[in-house]
């Protein structure tokens, strides 16, 4: 459906399962539901905790042989990577072999490499380490950041696909528009006398110091 129709509402009833826009949770558009309807993560109690995982750990080489080798190295530890991801989501054929849709194919420029494997960590890292994927955006700016939500009338024409969208509801604005630190609990604050003074969502952490290059271009 067209965000600029917010009345219908995203839908994707073959699966029975409705959509909601990205911070849209408090609009129940047209449609009769109940919240369990909504489509969410199938997060469970048992479900595995990775401190770092076969592709985290593939992913982190490719970037630094990307820095300090060459693109090639690189190209070949991201491959391997999302291969790993194949098989982790058992995303295979007869044979037990990862089905991969293909790879991004690496180029000369060092910044669209890096863009390449910090987008597959984001995709890899769905419903396994969210965290991880908050501070890889923060530290490097990938995925990119679109200057458009669903609720813009231009957003079906101008959003590009797998570009982080913010929250409808959010009270972020330019040049801050996404959360840049987690915030700690008032007990921090009213039982460790070595707290610093409370910070805002929206105040970079130390190590948060690069500037996001596709935005001047």
């Amino acid at each position: 459906k067209s965000p600029s129709e917010p009345d219908d509402g995203p839908t994707t009833e073959s699966v029975g399962h409705y959509g909601i826009y990205q911070g849209d949770i408090k609009n129940a558009y047209s449609y009769v539901t109940e919240p369990p309807n909504y489509s969410i993560p199938q997060v469970k109690a048992l479900q595995p905790v990775y401190f770092i995982s076969e592709i985290e750990s593939l992913l982190l080489q490719a970037e630094a042989r990307l820095i300090y080798y060459t693109a090639d190295d690189a190209e070949l530890l991201y491959q391997q990577a999302v291969d790993a991801d194949f098989l982790r989501k058992n995303v295979v054929d007869e044979d037990g072999n990862p089905v991969s849709a293909g790879y991004e194919n690496f180029g000369d420029d060092m910044e669209e490499n890096l863009e390449i494997i910090i987008v597959e960590k984001w995709i890899a890292f769905t419903n396994t380490q969210g965290m991880e994927s908050f501070f890889e955006h923060n530290r490097t700016g990938y995925p990119r950041e679109s200057l458009y939500d669903p609720s813009m009338e231009d957003f079906d024409t101008e959003y590009e696909e797998g570009e982080f969208t913010k929250s409808i509801t959010s009270v972020l604005a330019p040049p801050i528009r996404f959360p840049k630190r987690l915030l700690l609990p008032a007990s921090e604050e009213s039982k460790n006398p070595n707290f610093p003074g409370r910070k805002t969502i929206n105040t970079k952490v130390w190590w948060d110091v690069k500037e996001y290059p596709y935005l001047n271009k």
